[in-house]
């Protein structure tokens, strides 16, 4: 029972130096020190590599600093170490999307919008990704959902797609009423 009351005394302190790096990462990331942030994410993941919402702060911190392949890495990880983490899915859309893994990003957002249907700004990324794959109805739809949760993100598409016809007017399309 000695070895038992070590190994657990051992683990206990163990986590909680996970924790206090995860902390400074966190107060370091809000400070704007980045690089910092990451170094003490990095820290907490050697000793906790099990938390997805370690993995997930490391990932927006390498998004930050425009280091995508890395904050793509986080991003996964936190994934499948939590498969219901939508702010992991909606990171690797955003990150995916920027890395013109247009596909992915789709994939991404859609498990987002999925685990959350009003996580607006996963719409807006899903749409954009629709766009990006030539996906005219699906982006409509997209669109029309946003009206409901964030119509300034909705307009946002309509100024920024304005070949794409919103109204409906011109379009035989299922989405359009």
């Amino acid at each position: 029972t000695e070895n038992v009351r070590s190994a657990s005394a051992e683990n206990t302190a163990t986590l909680t130096k996970a924790i206090e790096f995860y902390r400074l990462g966190r107060q370091r990331f809000e400070a704007g020190d980045v690089s910092s942030a990451i170094t003490a994410y990095v820290e907490s993941i050697t000793l906790e590599p099990n938390s997805a919402e370690i993995h997930l702060n490391l990932g927006h911190a390498y998004l930050t600093s425009k280091k995508d392949k890395d904050a793509a890495k986080a991003f996964k990880e936190a994934v499948r170490l939590n498969p219901e983490l939508t702010e992991a899915y909606y990171g690797l859309g955003f990150v995916s999307f920027r890395l013109t893994r247009f596909k992915d990003s789709m994939e991404a957002f859609k498990k987002a919008t999925e685990l959350s249907p009003d996580l607006a700004k996963a719409h807006y990324g899903l749409a954009l990704a629709y766009q990006e794959l030539g996906k005219l109805d699906l982006l409509v739809q997209e669109q029309r959902l946003l009206q409901r949760l964030d119509p300034k993100l909705a307009n946002k598409l309509v100024q920024a797609f304005t070949d794409v016809d919103f109204s409906c007017r011109n379009r035989a399309s299922r989405y359009c009423n």
